[in-house]
């Protein structure tokens, strides 16, 4: 069933009301002259689902239901555009659609016009053999007819994962976007992909039939040369020659293959799998010559590989005296490619927003949220296009401090069930005690959203991956470095790379990071603080503040005191990961929660029981026994607070270097971070130096502020 038809079910509930309430409200409620009487507009003809229409007329009411008794859901102004929802007059007189922001209604049937944009039709062909063309965008269409390989089309619209086509007979229907190749006036002629392959001995390449209507066989005239597998993967052996055979259909057709010894390429993958529309980033020890086996399946270009459609490729880095060859087997698109929490870092019991992002081919979305204590599903309530993607969202009540971690599940058109994947539908929310930004404490923190919005104003967007003109790391987004064989999605839309800092902030070693850096040295630190450490180690390292003493001096040098010997209700940490809270004080007790480094709780009494386990109480309630060893007490005098400005500044100032030279910009952003830091202040103005910070370069004595 396809999303077109699922959301035609949930959203077409009728209103059962009183006959003498539907009167009333006809009265009262505003009508369009044109929704009561026939007029002079034209009736649109031929609409389908998914076809692209216009309001012709001003002032159009938008329905909750097929008739003037229903309520208005908006108004509409003359050529505001929609998608026909299907092809059915609700009522004899109207139409369901969708506008552009996802609004759903039913529009008086004249004041509806199905159009077609001529200027933006392409041509191009079918490149499968036996595709069913379908009278609408769904498989539980019936089928209009069948085409073969090479048929050729020209794309009126597009629905989701559909395009809706026209044969040169003038029959048009919905074909699914996979089997669709346009801008392009010629198919690939038909039949084995190549007849003739010069290959090096070790590595592999591709052969495939295009328009083939049945099952391939392939087979290898020498597999010592060469062999070959049942879906075309050639491995050459060693050095000479053989003949790969491809039988299909009562065809059979050869391909000579030359296998010659040459020199290792070192490739940084030998195998990928990978979800179609992501990319992997393919680096060599040599400058080569980047080539795909089959460009259907996936293209390359300067190391970036797009995962296509669904099948084999082998992408190969060529020089004059050898190559080298990775592996790259498309799977289907996934269930989930961002997910982000808006606030990251979210006052206790206050409304937090779960956002995920799809392609367009999803029809259904739900997270599973969950701490220690509680887990519930919450299923997304609002639905908002970007691009070719889909943003689905669901608001929820945080009342428990800590981390929530939730995970996104979605449901694809031609799926019954739904489905998550690692790592990208995976997210977490930390909800803070208070809203306090200026005091200081000890304890986990998160980045702020003033934080992220500023690192992504700073970073600056790149919707394709690029190298930075300065380090010459390949960098995509508000400033994520993609790293050799990680793969990612390209050609981001500006709400996907917010998704993908977040995602970076929280794990890619900043919070992380900071947070281990001020918990373990006893350090308390306020939300603005914090903040500022995390843009500064995005943009220098995560791991600068430990490996710089002068960083770490900076910070550490806070009027320190020994840390107190445990007391009852004095705070206390747990200093290891993965740490058991027991129900008593032995390992024989069982297990009542598993603790992350850092998590703060409070001593019940200062005794130590079966002499080596602490009673504790957690921040949610929760008692039990930790092994001693595991167990620090916090220091009560150490804090962010006491830190010199001036020894800030000659410090953290110092990193404004970028490939041995000095940037003013990095100059600013230094400052600009010194500003939230000492005085809350997100505005990105360091040019300004506002606060009369002074700084001198120790490399530059001309350089500074």
């Amino acid at each position: 069933m396809t999303e077109v038809s699922i959301m035609r079910k949930v959203s077409a509930k009728k209103l059962i009301v009183p006959i003498l309430a539907a009167v009333l409200l006809l009265f009262s409620l505003p009508v369009n002259a044109a929704e009561l009487s026939q007029t002079e507009q034209a009736v649109s003809a031929s609409v389908t689902a998914g076809a692209s229409g216009y309001v012709n007329g001003d002032g159009v009411n938008l329905r909750s239901g097929a008739g003037t008794s229903y309520s208005v859901v908006t108004v509409m102004e003359y050529k505001t555009e929609f998608t026909f929802d299907d092809g059915t007059l609700y009522n004899g007189e109207w139409y369901k659609i969708t506008l552009s922001d996802g609004t759903k209604g039913y529009i008086y049937y004249e004041y509806a016009t199905a159009k077609e944009v001529t200027d933006t039709l392409k041509t191009g062909y079918i490149n499968a053999s036996d595709v069913n063309m379908r009278s609408g965008a769904g498989t539980d269409y019936s089928v209009i007819t069948t085409l073969d390989y090479g048929t050729k089309i020209t794309a009126v619209s597009k629905s989701g994962n559909w395009y809706y086509i026209e044969l040169s007979s003038g029959t048009r229907g919905y074909v699914y976007a996979d089997y669709v190749t346009l801008n392009a006036d010629e198919p690939q002629k038909s039949g084995l992909s190549k007849t003739s392959l010069s290959m090096y001995k070790g590595n592999y390449s591709t052969l495939y039939v295009n328009g083939a209507k049945g099952n391939v066989n392939f087979a290898s005239s020498n597999s010592n040369i060469v062999s070959v597998t049942s879906d075309g993967l050639l491995y050459a052996k060693a050095a000479g020659s053989a003949v790969i055979t491809a039988k299909y259909d009562g065809i059979s057709e050869s391909c000579y293959v030359t296998v010659t010894s040459g020199s290792y390429v070192g490739i940084s993958d030998s195998a990928v799998h990978i979800n179609k529309d992501k990319s992997v980033f393919l680096t060599t020890d040599s400058y080569v010559d980047w080539k795909t086996s089959n460009s259907n399946v996936a293209t390359v270009s300067d190391g970036v590989v797009y995962a296509k459609s669904e099948g084999t490729a082998v992408i190969s880095a060529e020089t004059s005296y050898g190559a080298g060859t990775c592996i790259v087997t498309v799977e289907k698109t996934a269930p989930v490619r961002f997910v982000y929490a808006t606030p990251n870092s979210a006052p206790l019991n206050s409304l937090v927003t779960l956002n995920a992002i799809t392609d367009n081919t999803k029809r259904g979305l739900y997270f599973t949220i969950s701490n220690e204590k509680e887990s519930y599903t919450l299923h997304a309530d609002s639905i908002e296009k970007d691009g070719d993607n889909i943003i689905w969202s669901a608001k929820t009540v945080l009342d428990t401090s800590g981390t929530w971690n939730y995970t996104a599940y979605s449901l694809a058109e031609d799926e019954n069930y739904y489905r998550t994947v690692e790592d990208d539908a995976e997210g977490e929310v930390f909800v803070t005690t208070s809203t306090d930004t200026t005091t200081a404490v000890l304890g986990e923190r998160r980045a702020s959203d003033e934080i992220i919005s500023l690192i992504a104003n700073y970073e600056g967007f790149l919707p394709t991956v690029t190298p930075d003109y300065i380090t010459g790391d390949a960098t995509l987004g508000y400033g994520k470095v993609v790293w050799s064989g990680e793969q990612f999605y390209n050609n981001l839309s500006k709400t996907e790379a917010y998704a993908y800092l977040c995602q970076t902030v929280n794990s890619g070693g900043y919070t992380s990071r900071v947070n281990k850096f001020m918990i373990s040295n006893n350090v308390k630190c306020n939300q603005q603080q914090f903040d500022a450490l995390v843009c500064f180690t995005y943009n220098v390292g995560a791991y600068a503040l430990e490996n710089d003493s002068d960083l770490s001096d900076t910070l550490l040098n806070t009027a320190y005191q020994p840390a107190l010997k445990p007391s009852a209700n004095a705070q206390g940490y747990v200093s290891g990961d993965g740490v058991n809270l027991r129900s008593g004080a032995s390992t024989s007790y069982s297990v009542v929660s598993l603790m992350s480094y850092g998590t703060t709780f409070t001593f019940v009494d200062d005794s130590l029981y079966n002499d080596n386990w602490y009673k504790i109480k957690l921040s949610d309630g929760t008692v039990g026994y930790i092994y001693s060893d595991y167990a620090s007490v916090m220091s009560a005098s150490r804090s962010l607070d006491n830190v010199s400005q001036s020894a800030y500044a000659k410090n953290f100032f110092a990193y404004h270097h970028a490939a041995g030279d000095c940037y003013e910009g990095l100059l600013y952003r230094r400052v600009d971070e010194a500003e939230i830091f000492f005085y809350g202040d997100y505005i990105r103005d360091g040019y300004e130096n506002k606060y009369g910070f002074s700084y001198t370069c120790a490399r530059n004595p001309s350089f500074g502020l």
